[in-house]
């Protein structure tokens, strides 16, 4: 495996132990300060930021939604 596909491996790991732990500091520093995200469908993201996805993230979890 490259160092490239080692590096992404290790983003997603850390990714899936922050959601998992709902550590939103952890999640935090894991998101470009610029990041879009939404559907993967969608013609705009939800997010256009890391504060929208944060934001966004809590309110899920506040709700009890839990990622899969």
């Amino acid at each position: 495996m490259s160092e490239q596909q080692d590096a992404m491996q290790d983003i997603a790991r850390q990714v899936r132990i922050a959601l998992d732990g709902g550590d939103i500091s952890s999640f935090s520093d894991l998101l470009d300060p610029n990041v879009r995200w939404g559907a993967p469908d969608a013609e705009q993201p939800t997010c256009r930021n890391r504060d929208q996805v944060l934001t966004w993230y809590r309110r899920g979890r506040e709700s009890g939604v839990r990622p899969a």
